[in-house]
């Protein structure tokens, strides 16, 4: 039992479903809709029932997607207020 003692404590670095939509602040049905159609990657275990995702790839995906959004801003922050034509 002492041997336990002198092992390090081990930190996780993964979340389950509920774990990661708190960390991202979002329900678990966005993170499920991201997973399907927003590319979040998740690891699945066996069966596929069961979703692990791990911190370094959420903190990773985000990032990505943050850089998409600052550079639609800035694109159509230049445009801002001018007039545009909408065709259907």
């Amino acid at each position: 039992m002492s041997e336990l003692k002198d092992l390090p404590e081990v930190t996780r670095s993964t979340f389950d479903t509920k774990e990661a939509a708190a960390y991202l602040g979002v329900s678990v049905d966005t993170i499920r809709r991201w997973v399907h159609k927003e590319g979040l990657p998740c690891l699945r275990m066996a069966g596929g029932r069961k979703w692990l995702f791990k911190k370094e790839y959420i903190d990773r995906w985000m990032e990505k997607r943050m850089n998409i959004d600052q550079q639609f801003e800035e694109k159509y922050e230049k445009e801002y207020g001018k007039l545009r034509i909408l065709k259907p």
